[in-house]
């Protein structure tokens, strides 16, 4: 899924109209602070994400309309904690609900009430029951990196508080989970952690994944070569023995292709992630990548080289996915500012990127690219319109 545009009325009380169009690889938004540009990206998250109760309470707009390749979306702001929503997927009827009141002190009467025009719909139009919420969600993919998505944990810290039963970093790393989880809906994930402990994680269990996947295809593999062998044992015709033979080796030869195929975005990852570190070997968790001598733990790496560790970790396993990232440039020298887009882009990565940015060494890369606030960028000079 790709989102095509989006139009807001009323973001933080302005009476300016905001559209932005969206190209389907990189979207760069740039304006000074205050511009709305981390506004806007909450904002889109919160609803592709399945999120509208935190758009309503946090985000202060009018309406807005987000149209993607899959659906349309229309929220209306009536009052403080309520709205009215309109929401089309692909060639289905609507969902239509008036006035939907979200107010977080008496969440059981609002989702009473949702259900209830949910019902009414469903009686008229005899379609499946379903919050709105719940169908965002099931549409594509998405990634949100806030500032905030990578906290360097302190060593006093942790000391301090270690007799209270659990250290002050201990603490934070819950914190941020518990953040994470209750934001992530299905395959839209809201990143925050402390250090490197969510690409951890991440790579941990993708690794999983891609070996069970490769066991089961060499485990079937295995099989079937076993049954013609053992079919071969019986056959005296030379030249046919040979074609067989022939032929298992040719479903040797696809058995390891498919191996090398499902383990790629891991190979990706470990390529990428030494050269563009420039180290020898690395150990993030449980994993290993090159020299097993030569290794650094991801927790000693600086707070810019783990920036760029989990940009090139998650566009790596992710495809079809709509990564927003809030300031890309945190922590990264200039150097790394200026090559972080075009190698994301150059991992045959079929993801969308919508960003905000104040640095120059970004957005002066892709001026195509570029959705323009305010004339006023924040990076220090009045640029030209």
């Amino acid at each position: 899924m790709k989102i095509q545009y989006v139009e807001i009325d009323g973001l933080n009380g302005s009476k300016e109209f905001i559209r932005l169009d969206f190209n389907n690889d990189l979207n760069i938004i740039t304006g000074r602070n205050g511009a709305g540009k981390t506004t806007i990206l909450k904002l889109i998250w919160y609803i592709v994400s399945g999120n509208i109760s935190f758009a309503i309470r946090e985000i202060n707009f009018r309406k807005i309309k987000l149209q993607t390749t899959d659906y349309s979306c229309i929220i209306s702001r009536t009052t403080r904690n309520n709205c009215s929503l309109y929401l089309k997927v692909n060639e289905q009827d609507p969902i239509e609900i008036d006035d939907w009141v979200i107010d977080e002190e008496d969440e059981d009467e609002a989702l009473e009430f949702l259900v209830t025009q949910l019902k009414n719909i469903a009686d008229k139009k005899d379609i499946q029951q379903e919050n709105p919420n719940s169908i965002l969600s099931k549409h594509g993919g998405s990634l949100f990196l806030p500032t905030f998505r990578r906290i360097e944990g302190g060593v006093q810290a942790k000391r301090k508080n270690i007799r209270a039963g659990m250290s002050s970093s201990r603490r934070l790393e819950v914190s941020l989970m518990e953040l994470s989880d209750m934001l992530t809906n299905r395959n839209h994930q809201f990143v925050a952690s402390l250090g490197t402990i969510d690409i951890e994680r991440f790579l941990r269990d993708k690794n999983a994944e891609l070996v069970e996947e490769v066991t089961t295809l060499q485990n079937l593999s295995n099989l079937n070569m076993s049954e013609k062998l053992k079919e071969l044992q019986k056959e005296t015709n030379t030249e046919k023995v040979q074609e067989e033979l022939k032929k298992i080796h040719t479903m040797m030869a696809k058995s390891e292709q498919r191996r090398v195929d499902i383990m790629k975005p891991l190979e990706v990852a470990r390529q990428y992630i030494l050269d563009i570190l420039k180290i020898s070997g690395i150990k993030i968790g449980n994993l290993t990548f090159g020299s097993a001598v030569e290794t650094i733990n991801s927790n000693l790496l600086s707070a810019g080289e783990k920036q760029m560790l989990s940009f090139l970790a998650y566009n790596a396993f992710y495809q079809d996915t709509i990564f927003i990232i809030d300031e890309p440039e945190l922590s990264l020298h200039v150097d790394w500012q200026r090559i972080l887009f075009p190698t994301l882009m150059r991992q045959n990565s079929s993801n969308q990127f919508i960003i905000a940015t104040h640095s120059p060494f970004i957005y002066n890369k892709y001026p195509d690219k570029e959705l323009v606030l305010s004339s006023d960028k924040g990076d220090g000079c009045l640029q030209n319109d």
